[in-house]
């Protein structure tokens, strides 16, 4: 009997936010399913396998998926599957067209939906799903801004697929101007969940071009940015309060104690209790 679930939406572990679903989903044994998805999904495939699809009312046709591969599923598409065997698979999902709203940033004339019926081979897909994997395994630690960074990632390297090699955008420079306004809003929303769209807007530049600018400018991209300013306040709190590092780490913006315990031994080198017992000395 079909299941009126899509594929991602049966096993696995998933990181949701209002505008991305990012998730994994293990392999599956005697899949059957006939679905109508309520998201936009990318799927990236992890394993080589075979199965019948069929999208809209298109028929049941054979498919081979390799590790790599990489499809684009649109809303309410009638979506059909059956496989003895489905792979394992990690998507991003979006209820609100997040994905095509960045592509059209990047590559007005370019459609998430050219990817519907076969898939291509996701460059570097080794490297950006061990950095998908890595989000969900930390339970989303960096939050929507980083989530969104992956996905500007993944999108920024299927559209090099559909792209010749001599075909490179000039994006300039952001300016030192709008380079400090978006810093200025950065540091007045650092106890806030800061999107990348949030930031972009205040120079208005759309994201996937803003993200490329600011690091030409600052050496690091908004996310590194924004982790950086967030551990720095962190340590100026450290040193001038007495409020408990859970509290600190929620003033400052990180979602836990341990994900800025996590961020400040990365770039302080010590940890946060470490820091405060050093500094007290």
């Amino acid at each position: 009997m079909a299941n009126e679930k899509a594929i991602w939406e049966l096993r696995g572990r998933q990181w949701l936010s209002p505008d991305l679903h990012i998730g994994f989903s293990a392999p599956l044994h005697d899949v059957d399913i006939e679905a109508k998805p309520a998201h936009d999904v990318l799927t990236l495939y992890q394993s080589d396998f075979e199965c019948e699809t069929a999208y809209s009312s298109d028929k049941l046709r054979k498919a081979a998926f390799e590790r790599g591969d990489i499809t684009f599923t649109e809303t309410d598409a009638e979506l059909k599957t059956r496989a003895a065997h489905f792979g394992e698979i990690i998507y991003i999902s979006s209820p609100t067209g997040l994905q095509k709203r960045m592509l059209a940033d990047l590559a007005p004339n370019e459609s998430l939906s050219d990817f519907s019926t076969s898939g291509v081979q996701l460059p570097r897909q080794r490297e950006i799903s061990r950095m998908l994997l890595q989000f969900l395994d930390s339970n989303g630690f960096g939050g929507r801004m980083k989530a969104e960074a992956l996905t500007c990632l993944v999108l920024t390297e299927l559209l090099v697929t559909r792209q010749p090699r001599d075909d490179k955008q000039n994006l300039g420079g952001l300016g030192r101007a709008k380079t400090n306004r978006a810093i200025e809003f950065i540091n007045a929303n650092l106890d806030e969940d800061i999107s990348l769209e949030r930031i972009a807007l205040t120079v208005e530049i759309s994201p996937f071009h803003f993200s490329r600018m600011f690091k030409q400018e600052t050496g690091m991209s908004p996310y590194q940015y924004v982790i950086h300013s967030r551990v720095e306040l962190a340590r100026g709190l450290l040193l001038t309060g007495r409020d408990s590092i859970a509290d600190i780490a929620i003033q400052v913006g990180f979602s836990s104690q341990s994900h800025l315990t996590e961020s400040f031994k990365k770039i302080v080198g010590t940890t946060p209790a470490k820091f405060r017992r050093m500094a007290a000395h």
